[in-house]
């Protein structure tokens, strides 16, 4: 197997991020396993891939083990995932669990509640604490700057925590202790389109950052499914069930743009649901109030799968 000279530069590479993004699937993979062979030999073979059991990370699975079979899987048990998924990490052969030293709901009463996104939770969190870059980023119309917030002041006045820290806590601090403890450094499975702020990175840095490797980084949700397509690989069926994304079945980041997706957690798994929604005081995560704040639709009213395509719920 042919192999990237050590000799390279791993810093930060302006890319035509369109460009790269209208490749041939094929040509992707090809791409990927270049930068996957670069981080391997940088690292000395000390990598690990951030394995969640979604499709994403599926692909990049396939993708790193065609090249280096015995590279591990770690995979972050927080307590956040369908349960399909950790049936599917489960049947993955040879990836390690790892768990966080906390729970979500103790996350949510020490730090808040993590809503609409990343930087809108982390500037609420800020400005609430009177940071002055915080509070300047929330008086910054949004017409005038991307990084304006104006339009989520009103979240100043919810009557609950907001935070950005869960993903921190439960995801990143657990990786970060089994990279500490083993020496090893991270492949993941994030993609530019995913979001503004990792399109930013992807083009910035690359795909290669300091003991980080982000092969995906050019792929779309079509290129995976057709890669997925291509190669026959088994994933997990949640997706089957309606569900474009895997992730954490509690966290409220992105819920604006995906405004029903307690209706269809109702539908599909009706005991998270109602773990969720349920008052605080009673041991649930008191979601409901928070989505009624929001005006984001419980699914009070709606009661299985059927019921939720017939009212055109995603339209």
């Amino acid at each position: 197997m042919s192999m990237a000279p050590p000799c390279f530069n791993t810093g930060s590479i302006p890319m035509d991020l369109n460009k790269l993004q209208g490749l041939p699937v094929e040509a992707k993979a090809t791409y990927s396993k270049m930068i996957i062979q670069r981080f391997y030999v940088q690292e000395r073979g000390k990598v690990y891939v951030s394995y969640s059991g979604g499709k994403d990370s599926t692909v990049l699975l396939h993708l790193v083990r065609s090249l280096y079979p015995d590279v591990p899987a770690v995979f972050s048990d927080t307590g956040l995932e369908f349960p399909e998924i950790r049936d599917f990490v489960r049947s993955t052969p040879d990836v390690m669990i790892i768990r966080p030293d906390t729970s979500f709901r103790k996350v949510i009463e020490e730090e808040g509640y993590p809503i609409v996104g990343k930087e809108v939770a982390a500037v609420i969190n800020g400005a609430r604490r009177g940071v002055p870059s915080a509070i300047k980023v929330l008086d910054t119309p949004t017409s005038d700057s991307r990084y304006g917030k104006a339009h989520y002041r009103y979240l100043m006045d919810a009557p609950f925590a907001i935070s950005s820290k869960c993903c921190d806590r439960l995801k990143k601090g657990p990786f970060r202790k089994y990279e500490k403890e083993t020496g090893r450094a991270g492949i993941i499975g994030t993609k530019a389109e995913d979001s503004q702020l990792r399109a930013l990175i992807q083009m910035k840095e690359g795909e290669i950052r300091d003991h980080q490797c982000a092969p995906l980084g050019i792929w779309t949700d079509e290129d995976i499914w057709e890669y997925i397509r291509i190669h026959e690989l088994d994933y997990c069926h949640v997706y089957d069930m309606g569900y474009k994304a895997t992730g954490c079945v509690f966290c409220m980041f992105g819920i604006m743009s995906d405004r029903h997706r307690f209706l269809k957690l109702k539908a599909t798994h009706p005991k998270l649901w109602d773990y969720c929604m349920k008052p605080w005081n009673e041991g649930g995560l008191g979601m409901r109030e928070v989505c009624d704040y929001l005006g984001i639709p419980t699914g009070c009213d709606q009661t299985n799968l059927k019921e939720y395509d017939e009212t055109g719920a995603e339209e």
